[in-house]
């Protein structure tokens, strides 16, 4: 069976294929939100679909996932890297949330770029 495209899991599958993301890397960027069965079972049964609040919380990962893509195109992310994927989208949250606040964040905007540039496979000169 395949899940409907207007269904949550269907736009994820759509975001992912032009994030060029397979689901394998896209279940160990998500592991702690829930485990790969779980998304190889909603991404292939409509009938196994995720819960409300996970269908959000994986479809707000994603939007994380296309912002940090933005952040170094041309360069494509090397979504394999899913620990310095997760950690260059944690330290971007953190520095955005600093600013809102209106909080100091010379350190982490480095720490942010520094891990963004972690993410692709291309070494980048200053």
């Amino acid at each position: 069976m395949t899940v409907p495209s207007f269904s949550a899991e269907g736009r994820m599958i759509e975001r992912l294929r032009r994030l060029n993301c397979s689901e394998f890397a896209f279940t160990k960027i998500v592991s702690g939100i829930i485990g790969k069965n779980r998304i190889a079972e909603a991404f292939k049964d409509p009938t196994k679909s995720f819960e409300n609040q996970t269908a959000e919380r994986l479809l707000e990962k994603i939007l994380q996932m296309e912002e940090l893509a933005q952040a170094v195109a041309p360069v494509p992310v090397d979504w394999s890297r899913a620990e310095q994927v997760s950690t260059a989208i944690t330290i971007r949250l953190t520095a955005n949330t600093a600013r809102e606040m209106g909080i100091p964040q010379d350190n982490l905007d480095s720490a942010a770029s520094w891990a963004t540039e972690q993410v692709t496979n291309v070494p980048r000169y200053r």
